[in-house]
């Protein structure tokens, strides 16, 4: 059986690694999401795509 101190320690470690995943899964969900907006930009509709992709992105 763990003590409380090693018990602890394992929780602060398991909270900083979930903590660089969230991290980096939101740093690479805003670059998708921005590639997409500026391709959105590129097409026919323009200005009004890039407004329907960052609506959506903000998940309303």
């Amino acid at each position: 059986m763990t003590n409380l101190p090693q018990a602890l320690d394992q929780a602060k470690r398991k909270a900083h690694a979930t903590a660089g995943q969230v991290g980096q899964k939101a740093r690479e969900t805003g670059q998708s999401v921005q590639g997409e907006a500026h391709e959105a930009t590129k097409g026919s509709l323009g200005q009004f795509s890039f407004c329907v992709v960052t609506w959506l992105s903000m998940g309303v």
